[in-house]
């Protein structure tokens, strides 16, 4: 019923051949034995006529020597010459009876010698013919194991076509379904750009905007000055005219006329004072406003200077109508004062504090506190240990962890410490107790890098399961799981607590509002490798770092989302995810660490800083005797290091 496949038939013909090929020696061997059998009859056939005409001639033989016997007793009598002419013709007889005798003894005896010749090669005949009755048996029994299976095939073969029938349907299907995503995605496209040009269009104005409200608010506050310089003027004027008045109108002493000036001078020096006070701080408060910036404003929404009880404001400190570049729905987002008391001129060390082993093995965790006097590490060797990151002294060693530990991050109020790895878990530590009390688990791969929320709340933690999880800290409990569309490598949160960045295995950038959880854009620039690290700028968030595994490093403006530097420096690579570079804590400088050996020293790995308005090199620290894992850069604490050996150095 159904057309036999190609290599079925070729297996037929295969069988076919061996049988022909076996069968043909098989019939030589048979004919060649039933040759022998019947050669073997003829041969004891003529045995038997060969011992019967041996026996017939020596019974006559025995009759022919009785005659002559009993002749020569009956005639004894006779002559000589007839006795002598009998005696010779029997010598003659008996000699020839001898002879032909002879013949057939050894005729009879190469009878018996060819058959016993042909009774061995019978027998070797027999051998052969019971092994190869047993190796046609063997056959046999391949034969039907091969016909067994033959059949097996046969329908699995039936199965398999049954099935590819039903696929090729399925794909037919999917083809017709993958034809109207790719319409749906080209059209999600065509809107993503068009968004995408809205953005930069509304982002523009905003600018524009913020610029004409600077402008107005320099408009404003010089109006101010000039008022208060009249004002000034008029008082003085005012109480010069009055003082005058009074020492006409009352003719007093000049002892108690400079008594009243003092008093008069006592009594208005408060006053002006505090004015110039108050003038001073709205000075001083102005100034700060025109450098206040909220990365709420990059991606949309009101800044923190919003009046909460809806009250009419002054133009000095009215608010711009809130743009959404994405569409978002943001409140007031806290601003970041440029010239708050957090940051001070940094400058980049140039020389080695101090080092000291740390762990056994590779240090991938390395973090400050807020204050920058403890410093906590985690490494392979699954402990993770707080330091005091002035004199390195070991604080406390904490454990739990059951595989190498990848992040590890002190809570911002510095009560907490949490960590995770290789094992999957998300582990938390209390910092005064140095005890262990929450181990949150859910993740299916491992942990790759974790955050705090600025009110210490919530742990943000990223996974190679292409997850983002957010922690309840008290509960202990998952909030919240997003699909993160691929392995996530790093994660950082926004200064102004909105938002999340993630670099993926994808090579992919990805920010995500933390209150819809959903993905705003992506940066693909470093595609196809992967990325390693992500950084907002100090203190503003405006810009954002990101590196990948190729020792590439970008430097993005978030408000416009274009690229505006980038550094790619031969010396530098680092392929450990642990290795990412980090902004100084003004944002002047980047810091790197390489994995790659330096071409001036062996046997060392050099350090590298870079400005960040030039993307120019412009130190190189070189001490690690290994490749570097990890750096960090604190206001307070400085410049730390560390490498694959376990060691930890302080710049």
């Amino acid at each position: 019923n159904m057309a036999c496949p190609a290599w079925l038939s070729s297996i037929e013909q295969q069988l076919t051949a061996r049988d022909m090929r076996e069968k043909i020696p098989f019939e030589h061997i048979s004919d060649s034995y039933n040759l022998l059998l019947a050669e073997n009859a003829d041969l004891s056939k003529r045995v038997h006529d060969l011992n019967q005409a041996v026996l017939q001639m020596k019974t006559d033989n025995w009759n022919k020597t009785s005659n002559s016997v009993s002749d020569v007793t009956d005639k004894d009598t006779a002559g000589d010459n007839d006795k002598k002419s009998g005696s010779a013709q029997q010598h003659y007889q008996m000699a020839s009876l001898q002879s032909e005798n002879e013949a057939l003894r050894q005729e009879l005896m190469d009878v018996y010698r060819l058959k016993k010749e042909n009774e061995e090669a019978l027998l070797r005949l027999k051998k052969q013919s019971i092994e190869n009755e047993e190796l046609i048996l063997q056959q046999t029994r391949s034969i039907n194991e091969v016909s067994i299976k033959h059949h097996a095939l046969s329908n699995e073969h039936q199965e398999l076509k049954e099935d590819d029938e039903r696929l090729k349907s399925n794909l037919y299907l999917l083809n017709n379904e993958s034809v109207e995503l790719r319409k749906a995605h080209d059209n999600a496209m065509k809107e993503l750009d068009q968004y995408k040009d809205e953005n930069r269009r509304l982002t523009e104005q905003l600018l524009k905007v913020k610029e004409s409200q600077m402008e107005h608010f320099d408009q404003l506050n010089d109006e101010y000055e000039k008022l208060r310089k009249i004002n000034e003027a008029k008082v003085a004027q005012h109480t010069k005219e009055a003082e005058q008045k009074l020492n006409d109108a009352l003719d007093i002493p000049a002892n108690v006329m400079q008594r009243r000036h003092t008093m008069s001078g006592a009594y208005h020096s408060p006053t002006h004072t505090h004015q110039s006070q108050h003038t001073s701080g709205k000075e001083q408060k102005t100034e700060r406003a025109r450098h206040r910036w909220s990365i709420a404003d990059i991606f949309g929404g009101g800044g923190g200077n919003g009046n909460k009880d809806g009250k009419k404001q002054s133009p000095a400190h009215a608010q711009s109508p809130p743009v959404s570049a994405m569409d978002f729905s943001v409140r007031g987002a806290p601003t970041v004062d440029l010239y708050g008391p957090s940051l001070f001129n940094i400058n980049p060390p140039q020389l080695k504090s101090r080092n000291w082993q740390a762990h056994k093995g590779i240090v991938c965790a390395l973090n400050f506190d807020v204050t920058g006097k403890k410093l906590i590490s985690g490494g392979n060797d699954q402990m993770v240990k707080m330091w005091d990151a002035g004199s390195g002294q070991e604080l406390a060693t904490l454990r739990g962890c059951t595989s190498g530990i990848l992040c590890a991050h002190f809570s911002p109020n510095s009560a907490f410490i949490g960590a995770g790895g290789n094992d999957c878990q998300l582990h938390l530590w209390n910092v005064k107790t140095q005890r262990q009390i929450r181990v949150y688990n859910g993740h299916s791969n491992k942990i790759t890098s974790i955050a705090f929320s600025g009110d210490s709340r919530i742990i943000y933690s990223g996974s190679h399961d292409r997850t983002l999880k957010f922690w309840d800290l008290e509960t202990a409990a998952c909030r919240h799981t997003m699909s993160a569309h691929s392995s996530v490598n790093d994660l950082c949160i926004s200064p102004d607590d909105y938002y999340i960045a993630t670099a993926h295995l994808d090579g992919c950038i990805r920010f995500w509002g933390k209150r819809d959880r959903k993905e705003l854009f992506k940066l693909s620039e470093h595609q196809p490798i992967q990325t390693i690290g992500i950084e907002f700028s100090p203190p503003d968030g405006i810009q954002i770092l990101t590196a990948s595994k190729n020792g590439k490093i970008c430097i993005w403006d978030l408000r416009k989302q274009e690229k505006l530097h980038e550094i790619f420096d031969k010396q530098y690579k680092n392929t450990n995810l642990s290795g990412k570079p980090r902004y100084s804590p003004d944002g002047q400088y980047i810091l790197g660490g390489s994995s790659v050996e330096s071409n001036t020293l062996d046997g060392k790995y050099p350090l590298f800083i870079w400005t960040t308005k030039t993307a120019k090199l412009e130190y190189t620290l070189t001490e690690h005797s290994a490749e570097i894992s990890r750096v960090v850069w604190h206001g307070r604490g400085g410049v730390v290091s560390s490498d694959r050996n376990g060691m930890i150095a302080t710049w």
